[in-house]
């Protein structure tokens, strides 16, 4: 797993000498006066062997440093006549990456209940609406209370993720074409079911990013926008260039019977809405929704491959 770069709190600017000229509050408290004299040593020891060594001066520096039994690895390069030199903590940083694993499956597996919760208020809403007026108003109040609960908790758990998260890998160039189109031949079958007619003109372009992230995106669209009627209606899905941008459209025409849909379907909706949104936001793009009467648009624009305007 690649490992983030020391921050700013990391930082030494010592003389060519190897006696320090400014260091970092953090990085004072954590080396100690020892460990000050440990990394002024390391280093005059690393200028010492790039003098000696065929490429000269202009050798990167490295060192380790031991610290209270810790293993420290330090990186310097010269600029104007001084070293900075950048310490990193690669035991601390393997636990903080080992925490965030586990904490990123642990509110993935809180999500589960969740979901689970919403879908049953759902449909203790549709069975409350052949229930006396008076007690359904009351009832439905409350069931409105705790769902804005289960949103905020759901809300909170995406931020814990989007944080706990562990660097993402270099972006790759992909076709955003081939993805939609993969997804849908992949739900083919439940459209056929429901009678959804797929109406598709995808053309090629190429975005980029993590492909596995934005094909979970556009599956979540397609099986949301399949959703959006209980039975029939027409599913009409883009992709375009336009511009520096590449465009994916998807939009129901609200027709069929049960559109538009019911309470517990429309809860499911917005959480794939919801988590579509989230991976395109990080890949540098923008979702926008819209209802013109029954039908309902939703609209995803990404920089285009090798853009620099975002």
């Amino acid at each position: 797993m690649p490992r983030q770069e020391a921050g700013p709190g990391s930082i030494a600017v010592l003389d060519c000498a190897g006696r320090v000229v400014a260091m970092s509050r953090e990085l004072r408290h954590r080396l100690g006066p020892s460990g000050e004299a440990s990394l002024c040593r390391a280093l005059t020891e690393a200028l010492a062997r790039a003098r000696g060594s065929a490429s000269g001066e202009d050798e990167p520096l490295s060192a380790v440093l031991e610290v209270d039994g810790r293993s420290l690895e330090v990186l310097a390069e010269r600029a104007e006549g001084h070293l900075l030199a950048r310490v990193r903590d690669g035991e601390a940083e393997e636990r903080l990456e080992t925490f965030a694993r586990l904490a990123e499956g642990m509110a993935h597996d809180a999500r589960n209940p969740l979901n689970a919760l919403s879908i049953h208020l759902g449909l203790l809403g549709e069975r409350l609406r052949g229930a006396d007026p008076a007690l359904a108003a009351k009832a439905s109040r409350h069931l409105e209370a705790m769902r804005e609960q289960v949103s905020r908790i759901e809300s909170v758990l995406r931020l814990f993720m989007r944080f706990a998260s562990p660097p993402q890998q270099p972006p790759l160039a992909f076709d955003l074409g081939e993805l939609v189109s993969g997804a849908l031949s992949a739900f083919g079958h439940e459209a056929k079911r429901k009678g959804v007619v797929l109406a598709a003109e995808v053309v090629g372009v190429e975005i980029e990013g993590d492909a596995a992230q934005l094909g979970e995106a556009v599956l979540h669209l397609v099986k949301r926008g399949i959703d959006q009627g209980a039975q029939g209606g027409q599913l009409h899905v883009s992709v375009a260039r336009r511009g520096s941008e590449a465009v994916l459209e998807l939009e129901h025409d609200g027709q069929g019977a049960g559109c538009p849909v019911a309470t517990a379907r429309e809860g499911r909706a917005e959480r794939l809405l919801s988590l579509a949104e989230q991976i395109v936001e990080l890949h540098r793009g923008n979702l926008k929704t819209r209802k013109e009467g029954r039908s309902r648009r939703v609209e995803v624009r990404l920089p285009l491959a090798g853009s620099t305007d975002r």
